[in-house]
């Protein structure tokens, strides 16, 4: 399951800094990838949950999107994620990779003419997310 993740998230980073976006033939595959997971580690009883907590992820992400604080691609990739690591797993990724793109776009922010628009690839700081919450977390499922 975990190396399932890493591939994901590592593809996923490599084409958003390649092409600036993330194929949504790769979001749907990491999609399905973490429902089958699911279906194998809990049964079908399982799976309910699983989409309550990427019905979740998309709410929250869309809200991201709406305030143009992430895009389209971003936001699959983390409803994707939270299909691998659960409800919890993909909420603990999302807080995060919010901390991690802070971190990351304060020197962007702060250089920053007026009227200029910051641009940050959030794959990474959703990768580094995901690595944090390994690290914290130790990946449970």
């Amino acid at each position: 399951m975990l190396a399932v993740a890493v591939c994901f998230v590592t593809l996923a980073v490599a084409f958003d800094l390649k092409t600036d976006r993330i194929p949504n033939a790769l979001n749907l595959t990491g999609l399905t990838a973490g429902l089958f997971m699911t279906f194998m580690r809990a049964g079908p009883t399982g799976l309910l949950p699983c989409i309550r907590g990427i019905a979740l992820m998309f709410a929250a992400t869309f809200l991201l999107y709406r305030l143009r604080a992430m895009r389209g691609g971003d936001g699959k990739m983390l409803c994707a994620l939270s299909a691998v690591f659960g409800e919890i797993g993909g909420f603990r990724i999302l807080l995060w990779s919010l901390v991690s793109a802070s971190v990351i776009g304060l020197p962007q922010i702060m250089k920053k003419k007026k009227g200029d628009r910051t641009k940050i690839h959030c794959s990474l700081p959703i990768a580094f997310g995901v690595m944090l919450y390994l690290a914290n977390y130790g990946g449970e499922l």
